[in-house]
């Protein structure tokens, strides 16, 4: 008969599937293909001006583009301190949007009244942003095939013509790209370390030092995030639900929920575990939410004025 081999100390329970499950999480490790992600990248960057290069002939329409440049004599003095003050301290033409004010003043510093350059500089910001989607959407899912699909779509898709091939949405394309940044650098911070401690290779805790540094590390990652929502915020309001889609991005496609995952637990014991960190998640988003507050409020306040229905009455 076979002899029983003889264990010395208690059996450790087995982990290996807890830490499989989160180390094939696409967060923790970098997804592949990354030379293939950079020529999608440049296919997108030179395949975009192709389509949308026809607006460089285009002018200046009657419908809010004197409004916000032609005939703007803030905007007309080009990129100024006056201009910039003047874009941050109250809302416009009915909204708050000082970066998007402060972009149709560099425009104007650089072109002048060069309408195809206006619109060049659209069509550059809506690359940018496609390419953004793609290496984002790479980041969270882990695949390829699909996020390249969407970011083609997103690039070329009719439904864009109208913000990138008008001087007045600037703001679309702007808030756009910065919304994708945003939602890059959460995907960032959400690789800041979601792997428990107890499902570390050695078994062992991290090291006080190291806590401290994986805290500092996390902080400034989730501060670039919140920059880039501001500049988001403030270029367009309807950024203001960024925070809504990220807490949907916690659960698919970064499955952050599932570092609560204990094998050695029942699955009783899981459920409360599991509450606290869906709570934990909902409050990681307050600190965005306080900062939409501004804009939002300022938003409020331009929408009361009559200025967007004197604009929608002169369009018509």
């Amino acid at each position: 008969m076979p002899r029983k081999r003889k264990t010395s100390g208690p059996v450790k329970p087995d982990v290996r599937d807890g830490a499989d499950q989160v180390l094939s999480n696409p967060l923790v490790e970098p997804p592949p293909f990354p030379l293939a992600t950079t020529m999608f990248s440049a296919v997108l960057v030179a395949l975009v001006p192709a389509v949308y290069w026809q607006v460089t002939d285009h002018q200046f329409l009657v419908c809010d583009d004197d409004t916000y440049v032609t005939k703007n004599p803030r905007v007309l003095q080009g990129l100024t301190w006056d201009g910039v003050r003047w874009a941050f301290q109250e809302p416009h033409t009915g909204n708050y949007h000082p970066l998007t004010w402060i972009s149709h003043m560099d425009d104007v510093e650089l072109f002048g009244l060069d309408a195809g350059a206006h619109h060049l500089v659209s069509v550059v910001l809506h690359a940018a942003t496609a390419v953004l989607l793609l290496v984002t959407l790479r980041t969270m899912t882990g695949r390829f095939w699909a996020p390249v699909l969407v970011a083609f779509v997103f690039a070329l898709h009719p439904l864009r013509v109208e913000s990138v091939a008008w001087v007045a949405e600037r703001k679309d394309v702007l808030c756009g790209l910065f919304w994708m940044a945003t939602m890059l650098a959460y995907a960032w911070y959400a690789r800041r370390g979601d792997l428990p401690h107890h499902f570390r290779p050695t078994g062992q805790p991290v090291p006080q030092a190291a806590q401290r540094m994986k805290l500092a590390a996390s902080g400034a990652r989730y501060f670039v995030v919140m920059v880039l929502y501001l500049c988001a915020l403030l270029s367009k309001s309807m950024a203001v639900t960024l925070p809504c889609v990220l807490v949907l991005c916690d659960y698919w496609p970064l499955s952050r929920q599932r570092s609560v995952y204990k094998p050695q637990l029942g699955q009783r014991a899981q459920l409360p575990a599991t509450i606290a960190h869906s709570l934990a998640r909902l409050l990681e988003k307050l600190p965005l939410l306080l900062i939409a507050a501004w804009p939002a409020g300022w938003r409020c306040m331009g929408s009361r004025w009559p200025a967007p229905l004197i604009h929608w009455k002169r369009c018509r």
